[in-house]
């Protein structure tokens, strides 16, 4: 008589878990690659509209979305208005 062998321990089945941890990891690098490429946009439209590049800068905001416009022309006011404080300081 062979003695009986121990059952090999019995592991959870991940296939579920396993799918919604992947799947949130492609929405989170989504969302992270999408930032990326909304601030390269918007540094590329700040620099255009600093620089008087117009068209450039119209190409640029017309990649974005109407939340994203508004930050980046909320930013580009901010600016205008720290280059005009720091312009009535040098002279």
């Amino acid at each position: 008589m062979t003695p009986d062998k121990p059952a090999p321990p019995q592991l959870p089945d991940l296939g579920q878990p396993l799918a919604d941890a992947l799947a949130e990891a492609g929405r989170t690098l989504g969302h992270a690659l999408a930032g990326i490429r909304f601030t390269l946009t918007a540094q590329g439209a700040l620099a255009s509209v600093l620089t008087g590049d117009e068209a450039a800068a119209r190409t640029a905001l017309a990649t974005l979305d109407d939340d994203q416009r508004r930050t980046v022309h909320l930013a580009a006011s901010r600016l205008a208005i720290l280059a005009a404080l720091t312009a009535g300081m040098e002279g």
